[in-house]
């Protein structure tokens, strides 16, 4: 065999070897994705892309979506993430992040005085007492310290899950959840608010 064949064989080789080396790697992309998906379930839902973007994007699933129940009517109030201890803001919004397809993103309500998240909330989610419209109105968002004075209410959730994504936008899909009473879902483990200890004789 010339050196020539050689190389040629070689490269042949190689390229047999392509479609299972991009296999791979998109095996691999897709399992980090559900990774991040498992962790993050809660935030901002995927979006896809336009149909005339020409971009067709791949993901294993879409990341859950959740139906809670809360201890008053905190429905127009902007949600902010506290960390465990209930003591400091580890995430909040931009005014602009309000928006979803052009409307200010506040729950759908649905049977029973659930409600349907469309802003990316989960246990450790508290409301403030800014209403999505005066947040939304906002050139900036406030300081922390600001956001800390404006929490309106720290355990403010009775109930909550995490369901199934319905993509066509049913909200009939979500109350046949509830009626089902949460049948496959994932119920989330949530914060009591603390008992005082009785003051000391």
């Amino acid at each position: 065999m010339t050196e020539k064949e050689v190389r040629m064989c070689g490269w042949n080789a190689l390229w047999r070897k392509i479609p299972l080396l991009v296999l791979a790697a998109g095996v691999t992309v897709s399992c980090a994705t559900e990774k991040v998906m498992e962790k993050e379930e809660g935030m901002k839902p995927f979006e896809p892309l336009p149909a005339h973007s020409g971009v067709q994007p791949v993901v294993s699933a879409l990341p859950k979506i959740v139906i809670y129940k809360t201890t008053g009517n905190f429905n127009r109030n902007v949600p902010v993430v506290m960390d465990e201890s209930r003591t400091k803001i580890v995430a909040y919004p931009a005014p602009s992040d309000l928006y979803r397809n052009g409307r200010l993103a506040t729950p759908t309500e649905l049977d029973g005085g659930y409600l349907l998240d469309n802003r990316g909330i989960n246990a450790n989610t508290v409301f403030l007492d800014y209403t999505y419209e005066e947040y939304a109105a906002m050139e900036t968002a406030p300081s922390l310290q600001d956001l800390l004075e404006h929490v309106k209410e720290r355990y403010p959730f009775v109930e909550m899950y995490y369901t199934e994504r319905d993509t066509s936008g049913d909200v009939e899909y979500y109350n046949r959840v509830i009626a089902s009473g949460f049948k496959d879902c994932r119920k989330v483990a949530l914060q009591k608010r603390p008992v005082p200890s009785p003051p000391a004789r």
